[in-house]
C-alpha cells in the first residue's frame, strides 16, 4: 500500500490539492488507485474523486511496475513505478497516438509513500 499526494514534475499540473492511496495484490497482479482532489475556485471548492485500475508487469524485491488506461482517455496510458528499495513512486500519463490530444506528464509520490 502507497498513500500521499501526487507532485507534477514534468508536463500538466491539475489544479487543487491532490491526496492518492494505491493498493496492489501480488496475487491477482493488479493496483488500485484511489485519487481525490480539492478544487479551489472563486465559488467555493469541489472535490473530484476517480479509482484507476492497473495490471501489474512487473514485481521484484527492487521494482513494481504497472499499467493501465485513463477511464475518460482511453488514448492515454498510465505507467505507475514504484522503486521498493528507497519508497519512491512515479506515474507517467502519455499519450498514445498522434490523434491523441493529451500532454504527456510526469509524477512523483510525495509525503509518506510506503
Amino acid at each position: 500500500m502507497l498513500w500521499g499526494g501526487w507532485g507534477t514534475v514534468a508536463g500538466y499540473e491539475p489544479p487543487g490539492v491532490n491526496a492518492v492511496e494505491i493498493r496492489c495484490n501480488r496475487g491477482s497482479g493488479r493496483c488500485l488507485e484511489a485519487y481525490a482532489s480539492i478544487l479551489h475556485h472563486d465559488e467555493g471548492e469541489d472535490l473530484e474523486a476517480q479509482v484507476f485500475n492497473y495490471e501489474v508487469v512487473e514485481w521484484t524485491e527492487q521494482i513494481l511496475h504497472a499499467t493501465g488506461v485513463m477511464p475518460h482517455a482511453d488514448c492515454v496510458t498510465l505507467s505507475l513505478v514504484v522503486a521498493l528499495p528507497d519508497g519512491s513512486a512515479s506515474l507517467e500519463l502519455l499519450p498514445k497516438g498522434d490523434d491523441c490530444e493529451f500532454e504527456a506528464s510526469a509524477t512523483m509520490l510525495v509525503g509518506n509513500p510506503l
